[in-house]
């Protein structure tokens, strides 16, 4: 018998269900949310980590039409279906429990955003960048991780600038010491489908 996952007091997708593309079942079963503890030499963070439906869907193409068959919907938003982002968010648990290994990059433009650039190598020999966003934040007194986004960057005109770094320890210490009740939830994290 299947045990059952934990269920958290939080507003987010905690259970992804399958999706079924021209007759093959997609498990999203890797996306469901989950603990992840990081210790270090000093302190101890555990997360809930959730994620969200830009981890395996993908923006409209401009100028076409949306395909329906592809659609899915989170508690937000309906977005197409990415076969190329969801066998790469296959690999997203492991990144996220490894983050204490990881440069972390802070973003600029919202409070509390974060990413990691793994680079990949495609079977085509290709040097690919798989860049996963992030937020962290306090929720109910869970401390939380939710992956906003996952895709392979490529466009070429980029410009870098210069972005500070931190650690996953460093975000466990200015969240611990939050207040209890400061209610900030990023937007991109409430994404909790609603019962119909």
């Amino acid at each position: 018998m299947k045990q059952a996952k934990p269920k958290f007091h939080i507003e987010a997708q905690q259970h992804w269900p399958s999706f079924t593309h021209y007759g093959t079942e997609l498990s999203l079963e890797h996306l469901d949310a989950h603990r992840v503890t990081f210790t270090g030499q000093k302190h101890s963070f555990q997360f809930v980590v959730t994620y969200g439906l830009h981890c395996f869907a993908k923006d409209e193409d401009g100028g076409t039409e949306p395909d329906a068959a592809l659609a899915y919907s989170d508690g937000r938003e309906t977005r197409p279906f990415s076969l190329e982002r969801y066998e790469l968010s296959k690999r997203l648990p492991e990144i996220v429990s490894s983050l204490s290994d990881k440069d972390i990059q802070e973003l600029g433009g919202g409070r509390d955003k974060y990413r990691v650039i793994e680079i990949e190598n495609a079977e085509t020999g290709e040097v690919l960048e798989y860049k996963v966003g992030f937020c962290c934040f306090k929720e109910n007194r869970l401390l939380r991780l939710h992956v906003t986004t996952a895709f392979i960057e490529r466009r070429t005109d980029l410009k870098q600038g210069q972005h500070r770094r931190t650690s996953i320890f460093q975000i466990g210490m200015e969240l611990s010491k939050r207040p209890r009740r400061e209610g900030f939830i990023p937007k991109e994290a409430q994404n909790k489908q609603r019962e119909k």
